[in-house]
C-alpha cells in the first residue's frame, strides 16, 4: 500500500508470499473504498522482476496535500493500515476462530499476524498519537478501538468473500498495473457486492461523525 499526499509515487520492493500479499493489498483497498470521498483511489501496481512475480499489489491512493487532515482522515489512513494485518490474521486462522478469540485482543494477542507488516504497525502508531491528543485518550486504547473495528468489518458478510475475491484477481493478472476502476466495475458484477455495500453502509452510519465514544475501548484492563 502506498499513499501519495503529494500525488507522486514511486515503485516499492515488495517481499514475502504473493498471495499474502495480495490478500493483505486486497484489504487495504476495501476499507479504502469506505473513504473515497476523501482520498483519490488510483491502481495496484505489480511488481515483477525477471518474469517472477515477487508480488501482487501495492494499492496506491493519494489526497491532496494543500487539504487540512483533520482526526478522521488520521483515523481513516489507521484502518487502512491495520487492515492488511487483519487480513493476514484471518487468513491463517480463519474466520470462525479469528471471531471467536478477536474480542479478547488487545489481552491476548498471539494470533496476530505481522509477517510482512512491520511498516504499516509502524505507520499506524505514528497516526494514532493525532488522534488519541485530539480526543484526549490514551494512544493504546485508540489503537485497539481501531484494530477491532477493522476486525469487525472483515468478517461481516460480504466483505471477507470480496477481499478473497479481488486477491485472485490480482493474482491472476499480468499487466503492470490495475486500476482502481476496473476493479470497482468487476466487484458490482460479483455475487458478494449486494452484502458488501450494506456492510459500508451499516458502517458509515455507525462510526461517523467520529467522536470519543466511537474510539473507546471498554475493557476493565483499560
Amino acid at each position: 500500500m502506498q499513499l501519495s499526499i503529494f500525488n507522486t509515487s514511486v515503485r516499492p520492493e515488495i517481499e514475502g508470499s504473493t498471495t499474502t500479499i495480495a490478500l493483505m493489498e486486497a484489504a487495504h483497498y476495501f476499507m479504502a473504498l469506505n473513504f473515497n470521498t476523501e482520498f483519490e483511489l488510483c491502481h495496484f501496481a505489480i511488481n515483477q522482476i525477471g518474469g517472477d512475480k515477487i508480488g501482487k499489489g501495492s494499492f496506491r491512493f493519494v489526497r491532496n496535500g494543500h487539504l487540512k487532515m483533520h482526526p478522521r482522515i488520521y483515523e481513516n489512513l489507521a484502518l487502512i493500515n491495520i487492515s492488511g494485518i487483519c487480513a493476514a490474521t484471518i487468513a491463517r486462522h480463519g474466520r470462525e476462530e479469528v471471531r471467536r478469540a478477536y474480542q479478547n485482543f488487545p489481552l491476548d494477542t498471539t494470533m496476530m499476524v505481522m509477517d510482512d507488516s512491520e511498516r504499516d504497525y509502524e505507520d499506524l502508531k505514528r497516526l494514532i498519537s493525532p488522534i488519541a491528543r485530539h480526543f484526549l485518550l490514551p494512544p493504546r486504547q485508540v489503537q485497539w478501538n481501531i484494530t477491532l473495528t477493522a476486525f469487525t468489518y472483515f468478517l461481516h458478510p460480504g466483505v471477507w468473500e470480496g477481499i478473497n475475491w479481488l486477491a485472485g484477481y490480482l493474482d491472476k493478472r499480468d499487466a503492470t498495473t490495475v486500476a482502481h476502476q476496473e476493479v470497482l466495475e468487476q466487484i458490482r458484477l460479483q455475487d458478494f457486492y449486494p452484502q458488501l455495500q450494506e456492510a459500508a453502509e451499516a458502517y458509515i452510519s455507525n462510526r461517523y461523525p467520529l467522536r470519543k465514544e466511537h474510539l473507546q475501548v471498554r475493557l476493565e484492563e483499560f
